[in-house]
């Protein structure tokens, strides 16, 4: 006699309710085509798998002789399931979205371990160390959206990007033994690009403004001399070279004071090369 053993899986190999097994006669008691109920989950005995309604876990059984067989079921295909997890995704982007704001606007604390993951990580680094503390990713933020809101008000593009500019650091965080710091290399395409994902579902921006958050978040540390700020002007325009330098003195505000005059010169002299730029345009 076969044994037939269900698997309850979250259609990742997790296997949520662990295996539990029926004879093969209670089983056939239910006919080819009955819908039955063992555990509590609805299942077509004439089917190779299904997806429960209302969890959307994936059962599967299958015939095994003398032993336990495991089978490792994969996501499945289901378009419902997709789509049901799609919105779930979608919901917990604008969730994220939400308590990050409120974490860097209203000094709130986080409780999303991703989010706190990569807002807490910390910097161990002489532009982020500030009366002798090595900011976190958040408390630079912070630093940076205050600067944003005190210099350019209520810039939707601005204090987004402020938010959103360095939570990427946490993925890409090395420490240098040769100089006895932190490195971020390719934060800020890093930090695009979870930027982009987290925008998408926000209500009250539109694509185009989307489209310059992000470039303002992958292009925020290319700020040097006269070469750099003519090849983002020719890429990317007026308009947007000045929120790229409206922004660059943002972050330097989120810096150590004692390296922020040093860099407030160099935007200062960046500055006067977009005017050159801006006038030979006209």
């Amino acid at each position: 006699m076969n044994t037939y053993t269900f698997y309850f899986t979250d259609g990742g190999g997790n296997y949520c309710n662990g295996a539990d097994s029926v004879d093969n006669a209670r089983f056939e008691e239910a006919g080819d085509h009955t819908v039955v109920n063992f555990w509590g989950y609805r299942f077509w005995p004439d089917s190779q798998s299904y997806t429960d309604e209302y969890d959307r876990k994936e059962v599967i059984y299958l015939p095994v002789l003398d032993a336990i067989a495991y089978l490792k079921y994969d996501v499945t295909q289901s378009k419902e399931y997709q789509k049901m997890r799609a919105e779930k995704e979608r919901q917990q982007r604008i969730a994220v979205f939400e308590e990050l704001k409120h974490a860097v606007a209203d000094n709130a604390d986080i409780s999303d371990e991703w989010l706190k993951t990569h807002m807490d990580c910390v910097q161990n680094n002489p532009h982020h160390c500030v009366n002798g503390h090595n900011n976190t990713v958040l408390e630079h933020t912070r630093m940076v959206y205050e600067a944003c809101r005190e210099r350019y008000g209520n810039n939707k593009i601005l204090l987004t990007v402020s938010m959103l500019h360095d939570i990427g650091k946490s993925e890409v965080k090395e420490f240098c033994a040769k100089k006895g710091k932190d490195r971020f290399i390719g934060h800020p395409e890093r930090s695009e690009r979870i930027a982009s994902n987290l925008l998408q579902d926000q209500e009250g921006f539109s694509w185009s403004e989307n489209v310059m958050i992000c470039n303002l978040i992958e292009t925020h540390e290319n700020v040097g001399g006269k070469k750099a700020i003519k090849k983002y002007f020719s890429r990317h325009g007026d308009y947007m070279t000045r929120l790229h330098l409206c922004f660059r003195y943002c972050d330097i505000m989120g810096h150590n004071p004692e390296v922020r005059a040093e860099k407030l010169e160099e935007l200062e002299a960046a500055w006067k090369y977009y005017d050159e730029l801006a006038e030979a345009e006209i």
